[in-house]
């Protein structure tokens, strides 16, 4: 006798999980374009690049910057040009972050921009069923990050449009210059710089998001939120989450102040890190910091 279909698979279908969508196509335009930008530099190169982008109808470059990742990108930022260019921003850190996305069942990504790795953990994790939950409350960004993730035929990303911080309210956030759209940052008042535009974001306490979060997502977290790290990390302490594994966070203290008087390194100490730089030699405040970014791994 044969055993009835589930009432959820309808006849003739299979049961098995769909694979992931591929990633969308790109054409010979973008590929050319990307080409040419990575090219030898000539002194008439900036201009032909204008002409044969005209030419060709292509604003934002398609490209592939890594195995089943697809991003659109804007040359005119700097973020975004070093990734067109090169593969990746943060290159010393990215393969920090590859070698520890290889051993995570997840990630958290506090400041997603554009979503460089958001999209590289997401590819990684894919296989092995995990998902990626990433913050970018400035709307172009979370947008561009969106889109990405479609034309990487990724489907293992949750985003979320709120701002992170110890307290709950409602704060003005600078979107910075089309040259820097990785410097958006929470303010208390417009800079009057020309470019930058003042937008209102929810901020709430990490407590309020960790009934979403997936328990697996604290094995790999990435802060980078323009001089709030500190206070993220307070109020993600404070919460009920797990105390992630491992975070990487940018750190630039003669730029920001976080609010520390020990210093954001030692603080982490005292909650039972052991800090590094991304080389994996010991921090030292004496020395320069390898791409202003921390690596803070829990002691068992």
């Amino acid at each position: 006798m044969t055993e009835p279909a589930s009432p959820l698979t309808p006849m003739g279908a299979s049961s098995a999980v769909p694979d992931e969508p591929k990633p969308c196509p790109i054409s010979w335009r973008h590929k050319l374009i990307a080409r040419y930008h990575r090219g030898p530099e000539h002194p008439s190169k900036r201009r032909l690049l204008r002409w044969l982008r005209r030419l060709l109808a292509v604003g934002t470059v398609r490209v592939e910057v890594g195995p089943g990742i697809i991003m659109e990108l804007d040359e005119a930022d700097y973020v975004q040009r070093e990734i067109l260019y090169f593969g990746g921003y943060e290159r010393e850190t990215l393969q920090l972050f590859d070698r520890l996305i290889a051993n995570a069942r997840g990630f958290l990504d506090i400041g997603g921009h554009h979503g460089q790795y958001t999209l590289r953990a997401a590819r990684a994790l894919a296989p092995r069923r995990g998902r990626v939950f990433a913050f970018e409350p400035t709307p172009a960004n979370a947008a561009a990050l969106l889109r990405n993730a479609r034309l990487s035929g990724l489907g293992n990303i949750d985003v979320c449009t709120a701002a992170l911080s110890d307290t709950a309210g409602i704060l003005r956030m600078v979107q910075s210059h089309a040259t820097n759209t990785g410097g958006s940052r929470l303010a208390s008042q417009t800079t009057g710089t020309r470019g930058e535009l003042a937008i209102h974001v929810a901020v709430h306490p990490f407590g309020d998001f960790v009934p979403i979060i997936p328990a697996e997502a604290f094995d790999l977290v990435k802060i980078d939120v323009e001089g709030y790290e500190a206070r993220v990390l307070a109020s993600l302490f404070a919460s009920t989450a797990p105390r992630p594994r491992h975070i990487l966070l940018e750190y630039t203290p003669v730029d920001f102040d976080y609010g520390l008087p020990e210093g954001l390194p030692a603080w982490l100490e005292r909650h039972g890190y052991i800090v590094r730089d991304v080389t994996g030699a010991p921090f030292s405040p004496a020395r320069p910091l390898p791409e202003a970014n921390l690596w803070a791994e829990r002691q068992p």
